[in-house]
């Protein structure tokens, strides 16, 4: 008994040692996020957003190319709140079509009772992100993403995810498809539906089109829109030229190669399509005011 007695004993004292060490553990290896509060959150993050100097150089200037060199480095976000494995979303939908500052994961924390979203980058990635904030004022919700000592933030531009033809526009496409689908545009006697799905009725043969939005350089590219369907396709250079009566064209031009072919100018005008009223302040699909 006694020799039973002189075994137990160690190993009684060596779980309670394991105990007090792992009870002094830090908390944030110990802590989860309550199924609750992640909810709560998702429903405020889910959607497409895009940067707010983004949108309102575009409004400003009507130009994509102008706007892509403001609201950087991360010019969009992109929650789809059902793919959420645990406690890890991804930002953006079908991330072939987002740069790489735009492929992180969204970690829920739990650090002493307060949740936070945390942006974890791809290993690729060497931008200081820190924390992932909402701001909800007179009934609009803005993100706010920290990277470093800087805050950029964020308007939604749509809920649930666009999909026409199983394309999938980003949130930035359906910003700059929104400009012109507001419009009824006519060419000679045709009039002309751009779709904020990326589709286009009454053009030509076209079936689809698509803005570029962003470029590695975009201080030396033209503005670009590109018309196809199945079969082929054409990309012009366009300018949205507006008037006093707030009504406006957008006019296309042939693109021109550079010598070295790694650049494309404005070439002779092609076509120009005629506009009816421009819209100043764009709404979101709960019909919330973008600017």
């Amino acid at each position: 008994m006694k020799s039973f007695i002189k075994q137990i004993i160690p190993l009684l004292f060596f779980a309670v040692a394991c105990h007090e060490n792992n009870s002094q553990l830090p908390d944030n290896n110990l802590q989860v996020v309550p199924d609750s509060a992640k909810q709560y959150l998702l429903k405020i993050i889910e959607g497409g957003w895009v940067n707010v100097e983004y949108e309102d150089t575009f409004y400003r200037y009507h130009s994509p190319m102008f706007a892509a060199r403001y609201g950087l480095p991360v010019q969009q976000l992109a929650f789809d709140i059902s793919r959420l494995d645990h406690d890890t979303l991804e930002n953006a939908y079908h991330r072939y079509t987002y740069s790489a500052s735009e492929r992180f994961d969204l970690v829920f924390k739990n650090e002493n009772g307060k949740i936070k979203m945390i942006p974890r980058p791809d290993a690729a990635v060497k931008l200081p992100m820190e924390e992932l904030k909402y701001q909800v004022k007179g009934g609009d919700t803005t993100l706010q993403l920290v990277i470093g000592n800087k805050m950029y933030s964020y308007r939604r531009v749509f809920r649930q995810f666009p999909e026409s033809e199983n394309i999938h526009p980003t949130a930035l496409d359906y910003f700059a498809n929104s400009i012109l689908a507001d419009v009824i545009w006519k060419s000679g006697n045709k009039y002309i539906h751009f779709n904020i799905d990326g589709t286009i009725s009454n053009f030509r043969s076209y079936n689809r089109y698509s803005i570029k939005v962003k470029d590695d350089h975009p201080q030396s590219q033209p503005d670009e829109i590109t018309f196809y369907n199945d079969n082929t396709a054409v990309t012009y250079a366009f300018v949205l030229n507006t008037t006093p009566r707030l009504l406006f064209d957008l006019e296309l031009y042939d693109l021109k190669e550079s010598k070295d072919g790694l650049e494309f100018t404005r070439g002779k005008l092609v076509t120009a399509l005629r506009g009816g009223t421009y819209f100043v302040t764009g709404t979101d699909q709960n019909g919330s005011k973008n600017k």
